[in-house]
């Protein structure tokens, strides 16, 4: 024999209590590989955009590596067109991401380099990031930044140098992610060469004012879902079924 149970309001409020309770757990649980955050009753999950970015959880930003023989005015043009600003490192762990998406360095390399966001344009010995970000790390490579040297050349933009096999300047093999300052672009040669006549550098090396390519950054972008609503409805409704009719 079917009867039929009334739908009472305390009915209807202890079961919502119970169903709502359990689908935070069951979001989460589903999204959590994803490095998703979930607020309220949307669910966020990192999106770096269109192909070739990288989402780094640590800062939450996602970066690109392009390479290509480009100054830094050059590497600062490359960024902005895809609303993006040159990267900003804030640890051993984001210094080694970076390198991670351009590594291993070509066998038969010295080295190769490309342009980060550290900047010392006033030759103050203040370094800033382009960003705005605070200095809270910093990975000179041995000897660096040198820009004070002697020959008071104007070396105030910074590149992150992999090394390859081999050993260059004061870069050593064992450790391949360092810093170096140089010339934001293309030093007058003729000034440079009075001071230093034996030093006659190659594109992509030190004192050139040309490198390999660019880091890139740009803020993490998201993407929501209403995935917790849908099953808050989808429980509702068999709630009131169930709560309908019964045997």
């Amino acid at each position: 024999m079917t009867t039929t149970r009334p739908l009472t309001t305390t009915n209807l409020t202890t079961s919502a209590t119970f169903f709502t309770s359990i689908i935070p757990s069951i979001t989460t649980s589903q999204t959590s590989n994803l490095g998703s955050t979930s607020i309220g009753t949307t669910t966020i999950y990192p999106d770096c955009g269109s192909s070739g970015w990288a989402y780094y959880k640590g800062s939450k930003k996602c970066f690109k590596a392009i390479l290509g023989m480009m100054n830094y005015y050059d590497a600062v043009e490359r960024c902005a067109s895809l609303n993006a600003t040159l990267a900003s490192i804030h640890s051993e762990e984001e210094n080694n991401f970076l390198y991670d998406l351009v590594s291993p360095a070509p066998p038969d390399a010295v080295f190769y380099s490309l342009w980060i966001g550290l900047v010392d344009h006033n030759i103050s010995g203040r370094w800033a990031w382009l960003d705005g970000m605070p200095i809270d790390f910093l990975k000179w490579g041995h000897y660096q930044p040198d820009y004070q040297s002697a020959h008071h050349m104007n070396l105030t933009c910074t590149v992150l140098v992999i090394t390859g096999i081999q050993k260059f300047n004061s870069y050593e093999s064992n450790d391949t992610v360092q810093w170096d300052d140089d010339f934001c672009e293309e030093p007058d040669w003729q000034s440079v060469e009075a001071q230093l006549p034996l030093y006659n550098p190659k594109p992509g090396e030190e004192g050139t004012g040309v490198h390999d390519g660019v880091f890139c950054q740009k803020q993490l972008e998201h993407k929501k879902t209403t995935t917790q609503n849908s099953q808050i409805s989808v429980f509702m409704v068999l709630m009131v079924s169930s709560f309908g009719t019964s045997l």
